[in-house]
């Protein structure tokens, strides 16, 4: 049967491509009504569909058909909205802190008392972001925020101004998602039942915001604080975290001079175009406001 295009060389241009698909039916259902008939696709590139969450493929049937239009319309839009999502981004970043990680048990060595350029250096050395043991939950994973470039000032205030950057498919090739913020009750009520999947916990993080209901204010509830992460949109992998120099989008330090002292084997084998000064950014901020800060 004839296979939608595998290279961008061999597709339209267009964002919308029709191309004709004979399906075959029988390893798909064998009461299939499409059963020998060729159906049209619309189809969206990989690249779009990792990052975006859009399917890859939209059966369209056949022109003519009863409800063809509105299904081609409809694929339309979603195709349109995968290629504009302005509060969307494809990358992820991991920030370093200047302190270990939550629950390390390495606050005591060298590793521990690592500010956060150095453990930045240290990760791009070992091509490994380790994972850590996450607050409320105590599963362990590695953690990533899909924040645009507008909530990075504000999110680089809360951990440090150096980062990591990686494509979506990156991080979900290694197993990672986004996290699921739960309220409060619910998280309660499920851990204490013990009906967390095991593949799920590391990605759950209670959702605790400060306009709850006054009876969700109690002390049973998160100690009565208020938890909400929901801005940093949060991506986990529940392992350690590997790469290669070809996998990093990008990688963030906070001054010129910080870009100076970087050690010139990693800016080489990193590509130094690749690095973003935050500095920068926070001037563009100052003259330009644009965003909240």
């Amino acid at each position: 049967m004839t296979r939608p295009p595998n290279s961008d060389a061999e597709r339209s241009p267009s964002p919308f491509n029709d191309f004709r698909w004979q399906v075959d039916a029988p390893r798909r259902s064998k009461s299939s009504r499409y059963l020998g008939v060729e159906v049209q696709f619309a189809e969206i590139s990989r690249e779009r569909a990792y990052s975006t969450g859009a399917p890859r493929f939209i059966a369209l049937g056949r022109e003519g058909d009863c409800g063809y239009r509105r299904r081609r319309q409809h694929a339309e839009r979603t195709i349109g909205m995968a290629q504009k999502r302005p509060d969307s981004s494809e990358f992820l970043a991991h920030f370093s802190v200047n302190r270990a990680p939550y629950g390390d048990k390495t606050r005591k060595t060298a590793t521990g008392k690592m500010n956060a350029q150095d453990r930045i250096i240290s990760i791009l050395r070992d091509k490994t972001i380790r994972a850590s043991t996450m607050p409320w939950t105590g599963a362990v994973a590695v953690c990533f925020t899909e924040c645009p470039w507008a909530s990075l000032i504000g999110h680089a205030a809360n951990y440090s101004p150096y980062g990591i950057g990686f494509h979506k498919k990156a991080i979900f090739a290694a197993g990672g998602g986004p996290v699921y913020y739960v309220r409060q009750d619910i998280f309660n009520a499920v851990r204490d039942d013990h009906r967390w999947h095991e593949n799920l916990w590391p990605f759950v993080t209670p959702f605790s915001p400060p306009y709850r209901p006054s009876e969700l204010q109690a002390e049973e509830y998160l100690g009565g604080k208020s938890v909400d992460y929901t801005h940093e949109r949060e991506w986990r992998t529940t392992v350690d975290f590997t790469f290669e120099y070809d996998d990093v989008e990008f990688v963030i330090v906070n001054t010129y001079e910080d870009l100076a002292k970087f050690p010139a084997d990693l800016k080489d084998g990193i590509g130094r175009a690749k690095f973003l000064i935050m500095d920068v950014y926070r001037n563009i901020e100052r003259l330009w406001p644009t965003h909240i800060m």
